[in-house]
């Protein structure tokens, strides 16, 4: 059974990315061959391979390679990872809600930093230090407004994801924390959201290193994660 990384951190809950694979009888390569291709997904695995006829019955507990993802409820602003995406305003003002938040946490240099950049536009990143957060950097992206879905809110809430990723990248980040971008003032569906958060973030851990956290803050949120990512 796989399971998958989600993390109540206020209450202290934890349901571990686990799998539990059991070989009865055959070729021993044959299972060193399937643990190779799970190593893609990551687990820890329990291996049991049983030759009744030699009166072997062995298990073996190795840890392979995690992919490197969890859902937490949590506060952004506490998250202790390289990088925190910040769901800013396209122009340099401090908007409502997490961007409130990380402005608060990081102090008044913040916002100076972020005149500097001056507008970011829509599926874009920018990226400046963390100030007085636990994180180095604030990676600044601007959501898409939901108008139904015509006008293309889907590609460039997609590209908030993937901008940020390779800012990061770009940075030396090993770890960085996301919001679920646009579901709050917004409007965008927190389903569909979350589904193309979800997608950005696989693909983008297939080809390269880094721990990703998507950090939603109230219970709805953190049920519906807990639903679309078993």
């Amino acid at each position: 059974r796989k399971s998958k990384p989600i993390y109540d951190r206020s209450c202290g809950l934890s349901d571990c990315l686990f799998l539990s694979v059991v070989f009865l009888g055959g070729d021993s390569s044959r299972h060193k061959k399937s643990l190779r291709n799970m190593r893609k997904w990551g687990a820890i695995a329990i291996i049991r391979v049983d030759f009744p006829e030699y009166g072997i019955y062995d298990v073996e507990k190795r840890q392979v390679e995690i992919m490197p993802f969890e859902i937490v409820r949590n506060d952004i602003t506490q998250m202790r990872v390289d990088a925190i995406v910040n769901t800013a305003n396209p122009r340099p003002v401090i908007g409502s809600g997490v961007d409130a938040g990380i402005h608060r946490a990081a102090g008044p240099e913040l916002l100076t930093a972020r005149e500097r950049i001056g507008r970011i536009g829509v599926g874009e990143a920018a990226i400046t230090p963390g100030f007085g957060l636990n994180a180095k950097y604030v990676i600044h992206t601007v959501g898409p407004v939901w108008r139904g879905g015509l006008l293309g809110e889907r590609k460039l809430l997609r590209g908030c994801y993937e901008s940020s990723l390779s800012l990061a990248l770009e940075n030396g980040c090993t770890s960085i924390a996301f919001p679920l971008i646009s579901t709050g003032n917004y409007g965008f569906p927190k389903d569909e959201a979350l589904r193309i958060a979800l997608d950005a973030i696989r693909g983008f851990l297939n080809d390269h290193e880094m721990m990703v956290s998507l950090v939603v803050f109230d219970r709805e949120s953190f049920q519906l994660s807990r639903e679309r990512y078993r």
